[in-house]
């Protein structure tokens, strides 16, 4: 098949471009950003271990104080080492994981504040032309997304039974006000309701709009599927290869085109491939036991490696509006997944926020859109540096939506 060598401004059926034409961009510099005032606070604080939200009593010993050093930067890679029990456990302890900016006026610490009401209030609005000079500053992006808690939740408070055979990595749990709830197979086997899943809200609305998921594993390839059927989805987006040095994903659906297979009362046939520069897109029809039969795209994006960011933003953003441009409206959730569900995953979901953002209203809030996905998944967006794509990708599209010759 011919590879699609179409650029963002084509005519093509998506919402992304509708309204396009009609949006105006202002000139301004980088706004102060809405923070929490920079008082201690007992109710709230972060787990040293786990880096997690949780209420406890008041113990002023456990803020830790900032290490006197010189400014590092942190290790690459530090927050995906996936190699051991502890694979994506975030611990925020040593002072040398997080920039200290000393001399900045808005160097303020998560550890002083209530984490979940930073994560409802925080915000930080951006016109393209701040947004540009935002995507350019390291430091203040750096600083930025380190003050941000990463809202993972406690082991500890999870009441189902054996649920650590069903999660790729130990550290990465869902939580439990937005866990994706799966339909009990039989009275005797409650396991079968739990998936490593979260519903995402759209940040206007209330609605989940996507679900963040980790890749299947092999003992639950028909946990995702039913999970499929039972939101209604109509796509799925995959950002992961099935193999990075080690498994990330197991393979979950049939390759060629005609081919099915069966995932407990799901058939998966493949229609029909599509391929593109940077990812592929597979027609795949989901026939239930029953008899009923539903379309679903799946998009397979393989040029995003593992604990890296890609080099241009533009594959993003091409499949951003291939599968914006999906007319869902009678259909549920998108599915979105790489390999533990909250990196790429995390990048993805905030680049297409964001760009409906600049579309609608001419102007984009990624802090707000990081803090929010945290509060439904933990740890959305693992890397200052994948905190940074996010803007260059979204300056890339607002340039677009100006009008500008983006090559």
């Amino acid at each position: 098949m011919k590879v699609a060598q179409q650029s963002l401004d084509e005519d093509r059926p998506s919402s992304l471009k509708f309204l396009a034409a009609s949006v105006a961009f202002q000139n301004s510099t980088v706004p102060a950003c809405t923070r929490l005032p920079y008082t201690p606070d007992p109710d709230y604080i972060l787990n040293e271990e786990e880096d997690s939200c949780d209420v406890i009593k008041e113990s002023k010993d456990n803020v830790a104080p900032l290490v006197k050093q010189r400014t590092r930067m942190k290790p690459r890679g530090l927050l995906e080492r996936r190699g051991s029990n502890v694979a994506l456990t975030i611990s925020l302890r040593s002072g040398t994981n997080i920039i200290h900016l000393r001399n900045s006026p808005t160097n303020t610490n998560p550890r002083h504040r209530k984490p979940l009401t930073y994560l409802r209030q925080a915000s930080c609005e951006l016109t393209p032309a701040a947004l540009h000079t935002k995507s350019c500053d390291t430091l203040q992006l750096q600083q930025e997304f380190w003050e941000i808690p990463m809202n993972h939740p406690f082991e500890k408070n999870f009441n189902v039974a054996g649920h650590g055979t069903k999660n790729r990595y130990r550290s990465i749990l869902p939580n439990e006000h937005s866990r994706v709830k799966l339909p009990v197979v039989n009275d005797n086997d409650p396991l079968s309701s739990y998936i490593n899943a979260n519903y995402i809200r759209n940040v206007t609305r209330s609605n989940a709009a996507y679900i963040a998921t980790q890749g299947p594993m092999g003992n639950t390839l028909d946990d995702f599927w039913r999970m499929a059927w039972h939101e209604a989805a109509a796509s799925v987006v995959m950002i992961t290869k099935l193999k990075e040095r080690k498994e990330k994903c197991s393979q979950y659906l049939p390759m060629a085109v005609g081919e099915s297979s069966t995932y407990d009362d799901i058939t998966i046939t493949v229609e029909s491939i599509q391929p593109f520069e940077h990812f592929t897109v597979r027609k795949l029809t989901l026939t239930h036991v029953n008899g009923e039969s539903r379309e679903l795209n799946h998009y397979w994006y393989t040029s995003w490696m593992d604990h890296e960011t890609p080099e241009k933003t533009r594959g993003l953003l091409e499949l951003v509006q291939e599968v914006t441009g999906w007319d869902r409206t009678q259909h549920g959730p998108i599915i979105v997944h790489c390999s533990a569900g909250i990196g790429r995953t995390g990048c993805y979901i905030a680049v297409t926020t964001g760009c409906q953002q600049l579309l609608q209203f001419g102007k984009v809030d990624v802090l707000k859109i990081v803090s929010r996905m945290r509060l439904d998944r933990g740890g959305m967006i693992q890397t200052w540096e994948q905190y940074q794509f996010v803007h260059q990708a979204l300056g890339r599209y607002a340039r677009i939506l100006a009008g500008e010759n983006v090559t």
